[in-house]
């Protein structure tokens, strides 16, 4: 059985936290912790995007108090990884804003797409976050 994502930051953090303070080491653990950063962040993408395809499985079959749950399940999933996982992030953040809207859940649309707008330089997801803003 998996154990929780929140218990896996917090070891995951907590190491990290190891390598950077022993300063005897940290040269020749740079390499080391880059990699451990690189795998944790592809895990995390990974883990979201299966998420995100449950979710939008769930929207199709309009269950969008399910789907609510695995985008934001996979936003969580990407909260201690910055800017490399922007994208997919500002992808889940307008699927959670357009279910928000079919749940007439109106503030917490508006606050996703103001969070993509705040984040995102691509065009047609900022068209999309006004989009959904106006509907909102």
């Amino acid at each position: 059985e998996r154990g929780s994502w929140m218990e896996a930051d917090q070891c995951w953090a907590e190491a990290l936290g190891l390598l950077d303070s022993e300063v005897q080491v940290q040269a020749s653990v740079a390499e080391l912790r880059g990699e451990f950063v690189r795998a944790r962040c592809w895990l995390a993408c990974s883990e979201a995007a299966e998420l995100m395809q449950q979710g939008d499985s769930f929207l199709r079959d309009d269950d969008v108090f399910e789907a609510d749950a695995r985008y934001s399940d996979a936003i969580l999933r990407l909260s201690q990884h910055g800017s490399d996982v922007e994208a997919l992030r500002c992808t889940l953040l307008l699927k959670r804003a357009e279910t928000n809207l079919r749940k007439w859940q109106y503030s917490e649309a508006l606050d996703d797409c103001k969070a993509v707008l705040g984040k995102s330089k691509d065009p047609p997801n900022r068209v999309r976050a006004c989009t959904l803003a106006a509907k909102a």
